[in-house]
């Protein structure tokens, strides 16, 4: 059993582990009748990703950054993520799920904005890294499928 510490949001709680380790669940309105310091059930949820809590930074500003992202593309980081590793071959820190969460988000506000601007390193990037750039591609193509919004490379 978990003990919710924190509801953010109908899709995003922050909760306590059998090891008293915190953890970000996340879920189609799983947060809807939680209240904090009460015990749940996870077979009772639908619980869809859980995130172990490395940094008390990402604690501290979890709030502000759900304020801002839809959820969405926090599924949309998270979908990028674990298919990145598997075809990169390594494991990510789960704290770049927020960071990237965000990153996501505002590429996609300018996007709608038309609002686009070169990348200076893209040449650089693809050279030092090229494994890694052409998942980027794939990635991009992902962003695209979902959202449907014209998303240059």
């Amino acid at each position: 059993m978990k003990v919710v510490k924190k509801v953010y949001n109908n899709n995003v709680v922050l909760v306590i582990n059998e090891k008293g380790h915190e953890e970000i669940i996340m879920g189609k309105g799983i947060g809807f009748n939680l209240r904090a310091k009460e015990t749940f059930d996870e077979a009772k949820l639908s619980i869809d990703k859980t995130f172990v809590v490395e940094d008390e930074q990402s604690i501290n500003n979890l709030p502000d950054i759900l304020n801002t992202i839809d959820y969405s593309d926090i599924e949309l980081a998270s979908d990028i993520i674990k298919q990145g590793e598997k075809v990169l071959g390594y494991k990510c820190s789960t704290s770049i799920l927020l960071t990237l969460s965000d990153h996501i988000s505002f590429m996609l506000q300018r996007a709608r904005q038309n609002a686009f601007f070169n990348a200076p390193l893209e040449w650089d990037i693809k050279m030092l890294y090229p494994s890694e750039y052409e998942y980027s591609l794939k990635a991009v193509e992902l962003m695209r499928e979902r959202t449907g919004i014209k998303i240059p490379d």
